[in-house]
């Protein structure tokens, strides 16, 4: 009788992580030309559907920023700066109400796909080739969106590890591949969505009890910092 099995794994080397090659400066344009090109090539063959559609269509999007707004009002102005708080949440319905049209028109267009949902520095590795790992598994409707979201997930990380010119860098270099230039009209719309999804998840995490006191002063510290990411963008 099976008890349990036993997975085999080859880890990757820390070292080849794209965070822990940007923070060392050692990350190549042409590292990222070929990031951009897999990237590219993943998300022009990435599965989508009328189901996948419905989780990224404009209604969906427009319900998840309100709930996000929802969730964290809480934490105004304790952890949150109610200014910038009421200045991001205007900005986004703002942009909602204003765009409408362009997120039908991406639907259309089959930019909505089932793509990796946590695209971040320390899950993409160039080690024997790009190997991008941890894409979310738990739950399908997380991976389910417009391929700008899951770019802009990257783009706002490297932002928030102070690499501004590598994110330009990588999103000039994808639209070389793609022609997609209509992102760019999104992009910052998405890049504030996920630093205020950052701020909602550590916003959670310090209401636990059990936190230490440095620990809990770096979070603080950490959701102020996606906070000032979301008001600029």
């Amino acid at each position: 009788r099976v008890v349990e099995y036993a997975v085999k794994m080859r880890q990757l080397p820390e070292t080849s992580s794209m965070l822990q090659l940007v923070r060392r400066r050692k990350l190549e344009s042409v590292s990222i030309d070929k990031l951009a090109g897999a990237l590219a090539n993943f998300y022009s063959r990435a599965s989508t559907s009328e189901r996948i559609n419905t989780v990224g269509c404009w209604q969906t999007v427009s319900k998840n920023c309100e709930e996000n707004f929802r969730q964290t009002e809480k934490f105004v102005p304790e952890i949150i700066d109610e200014r910038m708080f009421l200045i991001v949440r205007a900005a986004t319905r703002a942009f909602l109400q204003r765009r409408q049209a362009l997120f039908q028109r991406r639907l259309e267009h089959g930019k909505i796909r089932d793509c990796h949902g946590d695209l971040r520095t320390g899950h993409i590795y160039f080690a024997d080739g790009i190997k991008i790992i941890d894409c979310i598994e738990f739950n399908d409707r997380f991976r389910y969106a417009d391929i700008t979201s899951d770019l802009a997930f990257l783009s706002m990380d490297l932002d928030f590890e102070e690499y501004p010119r590598i994110a330009q860098d990588l999103i000039n270099t994808y639209l070389k591949y793609t022609k997609d230039e209509e992102m760019l009209i999104l992009l910052d719309f998405y890049k504030c969505y996920r630093a205020y999804v950052r701020v909602k998840v550590n916003c959670f995490h310090l209401q636990g009890k059990s936190l230490l006191t440095n620990a809990k002063s770096k979070l603080i510290r950490e959701t102020e910092r996606y906070l000032k990411l979301a008001y600029r963008y």
